[in-house]
């Protein structure tokens, strides 16, 4: 009886394609989520920072390949500076030498299909179609070096998604 229910009513009237899910933090209710078999896309947050703190990557992108779930890396850039998207002049948490590479790191992951940067500007919206245009995956060395600046990095943002849920045992 609830969205799911109408969500699942207005797919089967030709209303809605594919039925999705999207999260920032709350991994273990988005793995819960996935596990229902319920969902054709997953859109978590996916970048080489954050993995370390929330761990999408390591939780959700192997239950969504076990579900044949769809993925949608979002926040690669991290989001914004202060969660602040009511002006123009905000900016992403990474940028300048951290841009190309955490683009390629979210496309160079098996399970993502797609990736919504979130660009602000012109400039961004080109600057991303050229790192993505170039696209080539992560040696195994950058990969490395970005991983260690992403736990560094981790460190000083915290969770600035929220908290981290601990998965409880029952």
């Amino acid at each position: 009886d609830g969205a799911l229910a109408g969500l699942r009513d207005a797919q089967a009237a030709g209303l809605v394609r594919y039925v999705g899910l999207s999260g920032h933090m709350g991994r273990d209710r988005f793995a819960a989520a996935l596990d229902s078999g319920e969902f054709d896309i997953a859109m978590p947050a996916i970048n080489f920072v954050d993995r370390h703190t929330y761990d999408f990557e390591g939780i959700i992108l192997p239950l969504a390949a076990t579900h044949d779930v769809g993925v949608a890396a979002m926040k690669v850039l991290g989001g914004a500076v202060d969660w602040d998207y009511s002006t123009r002049a905000q900016r992403a948490l990474l940028l300048g030498d951290d841009y190309e590479p955490a683009i390629r790191y979210a496309l160079g992951l098996p399970e993502v299909a797609t990736a919504v940067i979130g660009c602000k500007s012109v400039d961004e919206v080109r600057h991303a179609a050229q790192a993505a245009r170039g696209y080539l995956p992560l040696s195994e060395d950058e990969q490395d070096r970005l991983l260690e600046r992403g736990k560094q990095l981790a460190a000083q943002w915290g969770p600035h998604f929220g908290p981290v849920e601990v998965a409880t045992q029952g």
